[in-house]
């Protein structure tokens, strides 16, 4: 009890708190007693509004006499038009001697009205040194005014005003006053909390920091909270150089990341080329061809990198990955066909891949990633030589049976890596999922590779479990949650080139992606108009619209971008077919236009040459 009577007694809440929120409470009764009794608004804006209800009446005044001119068809009757304008006239010097105005109206520099005794020039000052609907200060005849203008456009009038400063003095001398007190209370307060700011914080901190100055660990006694800051100071500065370390190798990936969203649309577009015409090179030569494997290892390489870019995009948006259902098998197939080709040939590989697997919801590049991160890893493992095992399996977790106590009951899709490596001992166990842990020589890994894949599997609702001993090798079981609704085969069925007949005008500011697309699609049985920008695909459309049956459309062109040359197209014609060309940085902004606009749909770049030809027929064939 006495030592929770002390942390209470010493505690910040009792020093600080308390003591500042009487001071508070004690000011702010002050201020509203003598504040909101003084003001019931501040005295610029209170003039400003009255300023512009008078120059909203005035104009008032002249647009009343405009309309019953305009009522009663007269408006090009000039004798008329003068009468009202006299009548006007007078209504304004009315209105001014009864707010307590000067003033004039001009018109084309010619004084129509004055009342008071403002000179003329400085009704010119005013109109020309301010803006309408303003209030500004002005001095003459040894009287301070404030002043304003407005200008009514039809009939070419610039009317100025002016109103006495004194009419507002009690105004303003309530302000005054209301100011002083408020800053005596002000003082007052400030002075009290100085005071116990200095005792009760600025003297703890200035001891604590002075510790921290020279290097040594900070000793405080006293106010509770500043006792449990001191030692927990202490121990962070402990752990200071393994923190400086760990954050500058945040630094460089955050530098990579963005870095690599900044040249995403550009290394698409690049990678589109070799995508594309890899792709028509294969559908040309059949695949007994000596050419067509390594074909086929250069569109997936190719194909990778493009996902890579999508996964660097997926990181900096915190895991938002494109998902679909998946086969594990089509992804280990696809990694080994690059370790097959990359591995040094003294390590055999060797898989079995289940032959009913079960399907799986995933991003596929992502998982990708992981697998092939587990094979380098495997591959570093064996520089002499050994064997790199990849099997898929269905799994079960029963609730009563479970391997690990995070684990979830369900079943699952498993994949397991297994190399003859040295192996790992327990201790290296238990952190080799940590960031910027890693057991390579400085300068050969960044200790990120294990991590990322760690949150990918867990970010896919999976697990990654690892089971080495040492000279016994290392094994890496992964767990997807499967999908019971269809079973995946072990081979991917061939996918149909669709062909068909028409005019398609391709959008696109870089010239190898118009190429590519005109070289495949002509190759499909289609005609191919070409544009670099939105204003030229416009101006073509308005002279072919009758021939062209389908448009493909990039986002990002000069001149012109997508988004406006769309809605410009749907002005023509509202059933023009639109699939729109994208990279992965703007999936999300299209799939909104898409539901916004009304477009067919989306052509995802890198182009896939068969994906791209069965969307296209699928659209040409709609309705």
């Amino acid at each position: 009890m006495k030592e929770y009577r002390h942390r209470i007694i010493n505690s910040l809440v009792f020093h600080i708190l308390m003591p500042l929120s009487a001071i508070v409470l004690i000011a702010g009764l002050a201020l509203y007693l003598f504040v909101l009794s003084y003001i019931s608004d501040f005295a610029g804006k209170h003039i400003e509004n009255s300023f512009l209800d008078i120059s909203n009446d005035i104009y008032n005044i002249c647009d009343k006499s405009l309309n019953e001119l305009l009522k009663k068809r007269l408006i090009s009757d000039d004798k008329a038009v003068r009468v009202q304008k006299g009548v006007t006239i007078g209504m304004i010097e009315d209105f001014m001697n009864e707010k307590a105005l000067k003033g004039s109206i001009f018109e084309k520099n010619r004084e129509l009205l004055k009342v008071g005794d403002i000179p003329a020039a400085v009704s010119v000052q005013i109109e020309k040194t301010s803006k309408e609907y303003t209030v500004s200060s002005r001095e003459y005849g040894g009287n301070k005014y404030y002043a304003s203008h407005i200008q009514f456009e039809p009939w070419n009038w610039h009317i100025i005003f002016l109103k006495d400063e004194a009419a507002y003095s009690a105004l303003q001398q309530s302000v005054r006053k209301a100011y002083r007190i408020t800053f005596a209370i002000l003082i007052s307060a400030i002075v009290l909390s100085l005071f116990i700011l200095d005792r009760y914080i600025r003297n703890p901190i200035r001891r604590i920091i002075t510790s921290l100055k020279e290097g040594k660990e900070p000793e405080y006694k006293g106010v509770y909270e500043f006792e449990f800051l001191s030692n927990s100071l202490r121990d962070i500065m402990r752990q200071r150089q393994e923190m400086e370390t760990r954050l500058f190798q945040a630094q460089k990936l955050e530098a990579i990341g963005t870095l690599a969203g900044g040249v995403a649309h550009d290394f698409n577009n690049m990678l589109q080329a070799i995508i594309g015409y890899t792709s028509l090179l294969k559908m040309k030569i059949s695949k007994d061809d000596p050419t067509y494997d390594p074909l086929d290892v250069i569109e997936q390489s190719a194909n990778r990198a493009a996902g890579l870019t999508r996964q660097l995009l997926g990181f900096a948006r915190k895991g938002k990955y494109v998902v679909c259902r998946m086969n594990i098998n089509e992804i280990a197939n696809d990694v080994l066909k690059i370790i097959k080709e990359t591995f040094n040939r003294a390590i055999e590989i060797k898989t079995l891949l289940s032959s009913d697997l079960c399907l799986i919801d995933g991003d596929k590049s992502q998982i990708e990633h992981v697998l092939l991160n587990i094979c380098l890893n495997a591959r570093d493992a064996m520089p002499a030589g050994g064997t790199l095992y990849i099997e898929t399996s269905n799994g079960e977790i029963k609730e009563e049976d479970k391997p690990y106590p995070y684990m979830k009951a369900g079943k699952y899709a498993v994949i397991k890596i297994t190399d003859t490596g040295p192996g790992m001992d327990k201790e290296t166990q238990k952190r080799i999922f940590e960031p910027f842990f890693t057991t390579k020589e400085v300068g050969k890994g960044t200790g990120m590779g294990l991590a990322m894949a760690y949150g990918i599997v867990k970010n896919h609702d999976g697990f990654i479990t690892v089971d080495s001993e040492p000279g016994k090798g290392s094994t890496f079981t992964i767990y997807f949650p499967a999908k019971e609704e269809e079973i995946a085969q072990g081979v991917e069925k061939p996918k149909e080139l669709h062909r068909g007949t028409g005019t398609i005008l391709v959008v696109d500011d870089e010239e190898s992606i118009r190429s590519l697309a005109k070289d495949a699609l002509q190759g499909l049985g289609y005609k191919i108009l070409e544009a670099s920008d939105g204003q030229e695909a416009l101006d073509l459309y308005k002279s072919k619209k009758d021939e062209i049956g389908l448009i493909i459309l990039d986002l990002i062109m000069p001149r012109m971008g997508g988004s406006e040359a769309l809605e410009k197209l749907k002005e023509i014609n509202p059933d023009v077919k639109i699939l729109i060309s994208t990279g992965y940085g703007v999936r999300e902004q299209v799939e909104k236009m898409i539901d916004y606009t009304g477009a067919a749909g989306v052509i995802q770049k890198p182009y896939n040459i068969i994906e791209m030809a069965g969307i296209i027929k699928k659209v040409l064939s709609s309705e």
